[in-house]
């Protein structure tokens, strides 16, 4: 018989909902309890990912409890369910990879695959939780008689649309912020702003409500893409795209680029010792893309953030994979939040059969933003 019991029942499930963190050393130990909280701080110190939520570290922790349970009796979860997360969800898994080599130092070994992917299934509903958390779309209401009908109106369009916040009431459109993304009005619609309005009745309809509903969704992408653009103008630098250079290995191209890196002032000498050190340990491929990237509170090594690129249609052998892009990210702390959306636009290029190809034919820095711009607006 085990002498501790795998928490799955019912009850289980009351105890964890009633938990909070500082209690939760009661039931799992204070060795789980110290390696959430290195888990938590190394994965947003080199990811930007917080993991501080105390939903997701009890539940987690009771997991990573059950995971060393496993460990210690050679017991082993079925694979069928997890055979697609690390192709399906690679920036989770390679999270996961990293969260289970510190969980092996605490268990003496190494993960099974299947361990893995359960982790990144535990990683996907937080950062769910998190995606809908999305950016507000700002928005005036104009109408006559403005004040209380105005926030009656608001009041029954928001129980309906999500991510829509009211900044102001007014009786005139030229009482209108010019930054604010949308306009609600019971008025005639004003074709002199170039502001996206919508007109509605003083009860709203369903109809009404489909509307503004629509309208919110189309403002957030247009946002997001422009917020988009920006972070691939920011990251990404002509002087540090490398087209057809022939490399021996892997370790010969990172040698390479860290020299141009640290060269053009973006990093120091001890840049590409910590580059190193993450491929021998935590290799970064992914089919036939390298994204190798520091793995320590390593700001000191980094003075700007950038992006590198290496593209060649003769592949190199990585470690394990032959590869023809590199995208070494080079992120300071302040910047590496984005690491998510950055990882996230190099993969889904990647994954777009016809846009890589088109990207393995490219030699010129312009018509490379172009293909990651477009890759993005499909």
């Amino acid at each position: 018989p085990r002498s501790t019991p795998l928490y799955s029942s019912a009850a289980s499930d009351c105890i964890r909902d009633s938990l909070t963190l500082d209690e939760i050393d009661n039931y799992v130990g204070k060795e789980i309890k110290d390696l959430l909280i290195t888990i938590i701080h190394n994965v947003y110190s080199n990811y930007g990912i917080d993991l501080n939520n105390d939903d997701f570290i009890i539940r987690f922790a009771f997991h990573v409890k059950n995971l060393l349970i496993r460990l210690h009796e050679n017991m082993q979860l079925s694979s069928n369910n997890f055979i697609s997360i690390k192709n399906d969800y690679p920036f989770l898994y390679m999270i996961a990879v990293y969260i289970s080599s510190l969980i092996s130092q605490t268990a003496h070994c190494d993960l099974p695959e299947n361990e893995i992917s359960y982790i990144a299934l535990h990683l996907g509903v937080l950062m769910e939780i998190e995606r809908q958390n999305i950016q507000h779309v700002n928005c005036e209401i104009v109408i006559y008689d403005y004040h209380d009908l105005g926030k009656n109106i608001f009041e029954k369009i928001s129980a309906n649309v999500n991510n829509i916040y009211l900044t102001n009431i007014v009786s005139s459109y030229e009482d209108v912020d010019e930054s604010t993304d949308l306009i609600l009005t019971t008025l005639e619609i004003n074709p002199a702003i170039h502001i996206r309005q919508i007109h509605i009745n003083v009860l709203p309809t369903k109809k009404d409500i489909e509307h503004v509903a629509n309208a919110v969704r189309e403002i957030q992408e247009e946002l997001q893409e422009k917020e988009f653009a920006k972070k691939i103008k920011r990251f990404f630098k002509e002087e540090l795209m490398f087209f057809n250079i022939d490399f021996s290995s892997g370790n010969h191209a990172i040698s390479y680029i860290c020299d141009e890196m640290e060269s053009l002032g973006y990093v120091n000498s001890d840049f590409k010792e910590d580059i190193y050190k993450h491929e021998k340990e935590l290799p970064t491929e992914y089919n036939n893309i390298a994204i190798p990237h520091p793995l320590s509170d390593s700001d000191v090594h980094i003075n700007k953030s950038a992006i590198a690129v290496w593209i060649n249609k003769k592949p190199i052998r990585w470690v394990n994979n032959d590869v023809n892009f590199i995208f070494m990210i080079s992120l300071r702390p302040e910047d590496r939040s984005l690491f998510l959306d950055l990882f996230n636009v190099i993969s889904t290029s990647m994954t777009n059969k016809k846009i890589m190809e088109e990207m393995l034919n490219c030699n010129d820095f312009s018509n490379f933003i172009r293909l990651l711009l477009r890759n993005k607006n499909k």
